[in-house]
């Protein structure tokens, strides 16, 4: 009798954010996954087969066959996640927990629960400072001495793949089966967080100590790594600093410090009052819609399209009569 594998949980955060981190720490404590999967973000697993780079990664970061893979497309989303998981670790206990990680779960963070929701309700956010965000998509990029330079080289392409990962969750801050860890204090306060993640999850974990040898390459160390927190600070001028958080302040609450938090606050403090103010107006109480078969955030949608919300539009209408045929994201 086949063992019906299905995850409890998934993991999104910023590339580069902490979420492999997080991740070692589950897979201490008992739990399984591969290194990414993404399947939540197509409409079907069948879709998933053409999504790239996902799909390749997912051949290698699971240890798949194209075989085994290509088979797990064919069913619903719980069928793939249970072919996938049995290919993975089908000589694992059947009681241990499993878990979808994905970074970019964020940026579609509503429409990845809804596909997810027959199987599991239950999303972990890990977040981090822009800057540091910056400097490791920078260092990526040119390696250390050439970050500044391409950070103000792209500062407008890197500001706008950081705010929209943060609009697209921005419907859930209050959403009780979403947990956000800020990274900063996640390496700082590894123990109080475990007990949040306990609690969320509704387990029993411990602190368990991480491999010496991590089960993927870019979690380098056995221990949280304090020098990872502000490593950009050495690195990146004080312009390049100030121009980051100017440029991505709608975000001002993933700031890792309470005085830029407050500085920043303004842009998102009034955009936010506009936007519950057009929610009240039109009668919109609910999370989510579906318009014409779409799934539709409107709180996700007005901060997505600001220029709606100056016009006081109402979000459902615009995206059914405009906003669909435009290509406009509606969560």
């Amino acid at each position: 009798m086949r063992i019906d594998y299905s995850p409890s949980f998934m993991i999104g955060g910023y590339e580069r954010g902490g979420t492999t981190l997080l991740s070692e720490l589950f897979r201490n404590n008992g739990f399984n996954s591969g290194f990414e999967c993404g399947v939540l973000l197509c409409e079907s697993p069948l879709k998933f087969k053409d999504y790239n780079p996902y799909y390749q990664m997912m051949l290698s970061g699971w240890d798949l066959s194209e075989e085994s893979l290509g088979s797990a497309c064919e069913e619903d989303f719980k069928g793939f996640y249970s072919k996938v998981f049995s290919s993975a670790f089908g000589d694992v206990n059947e009681s241990q927990g499993f878990f979808d990680k994905t970074p970019a779960y964020m940026k579609k963070l509503g429409l990845s629960l809804y596909r997810a929701s027959p199987i599991f309700s239950k999303a972990i956010i890990i977040y981090r400072d822009p800057r540091a965000i910056f400097f490791s998509w920078a260092k990526r990029a040119v390696g250390v001495e050439g970050v500044n330079e391409y950070i103000m080289d792209n500062i407008k392409a890197l500001s706008n793949r950081y705010i929209s990962y943060f609009n697209g969750c921005v419907n859930h801050f209050d959403n009780p089966d979403v947990l956000f860890i800020p990274f900063e204090e996640f390496v700082t306060r590894e123990e109080e967080f475990l007990t949040y993640l306990s609690i969320f999850l509704g387990l029993k974990m411990k602190l368990i100590k991480r491999a010496s040898k991590p089960k993927y390459g870019n979690v380098t160390d056995n221990k949280m790594d304090f020098g990872k927190v502000e490593g950009y600070s050495d690195v990146l001028s004080g312009k390049t600093q100030d121009i980051i958080l100017n440029d991505t302040s709608i975000a001002a609450r993933f700031f890792s410090d309470t005085r830029h938090r407050i500085q920043y606050s303004g842009k998102y403090s009034e955009l936010d009052e506009k936007v519950k103010y057009l929610l009240s107006h039109f009668g919109l109480n609910e999370r989510h819609y579906l318009v014409d078969g779409h799934y539709f955030e409107p709180r996700t949608y007005l901060f997505r399209y600001p220029d709606l919300v100056k016009h006081s539009v109402n979000p459902v209408e615009h995206f059914r009569k405009h906003g669909i045929n435009e290509g406009r994201e509606g969560c």
